[in-house]
């Protein structure tokens, strides 16, 4: 389907294999997220868990122990309601994306689709803000003459540094089987999640 074009089509067949891979297994399942969901509600965490992704939705976060309420979602200059910048820690978790694990956790646990959509719709926009920069064109020797600086300057730059990328993988890898756990799997999502999943672990093995 990718060579004859079908951009589309070949998005849902990579959704479908990975979905259906049996191996190596996926940690999550469809059932995986009703025992999760029980064995939650046994000990009284179902109920924040859940309470915590409805405030995600809403763009309100804990970050490093900070109450945050955003007044929308700028990923390389967000502003709290007042229309304050947040500060340097804050922004870094907030990229750090563990709430796009909270939100799968959620659906799965629930099967409403309304948290996987959220995290299917800020893919991309989180992609397209936060440039990754490529060890070919920093070692280019048509290069400028301190690549490093000037890159450093796009939008987004700092959130590619080792401990950043690490932390990110780990959670972007487990939004994916998120994802792919669910009844309703999002083609565009998964691609999407999948080639940023690629960049960062080529991020790790290259210039981390």
């Amino acid at each position: 389907a990718a060579k004859r074009g079908a951009l589309a089509e070949a998005k849902q067949a990579w959704a479908a294999y990975l979905k259906g891979r049996g191996s190596p297994r996926w940690t999550y399942s469809r059932d995986d997220g009703r025992a999760l969901g029980t064995a939650l509600e046994r000990v009284g965490a179902k109920t924040r868990l859940l309470g915590a992704a409805d405030e995600a939705l809403a763009l309100k976060f804990d970050l490093n122990g900070t109450r945050v309420s955003l007044r929308s979602l700028d990923w390389t200059d967000p502003r709290d309601l007042e229309g304050r910048p947040l500060a340097g820690p804050s922004r870094q978790v907030l990229n750090h994306l563990h709430q796009w694990v909270l939100l799968g956790r959620a659906g799965l646990i629930t099967g409403d689709p309304k948290y996987t959509r959220v995290v299917a719709e800020q893919v991309e926009g989180w992609a397209a803000a936060n440039r990754v920069v490529e060890k070919d064109w920093l070692f280019a020797r048509d290069r400028p003459e301190n690549p490093l600086k000037q890159y450093q300057s796009a939008p987004g730059f700092h959130h590619y540094r080792s401990l950043c990328v690490g932390i990110r993988t780990a959670n972007l890898a487990e939004t994916l089987e998120l994802l792919l756990a669910g009844d309703e799997v999002d083609a565009d999502a998964v691609f999407a999640l999948s080639r940023l999943l690629a960049v960062h672990c080529r991020y790790l093995t290259t210039l981390g």
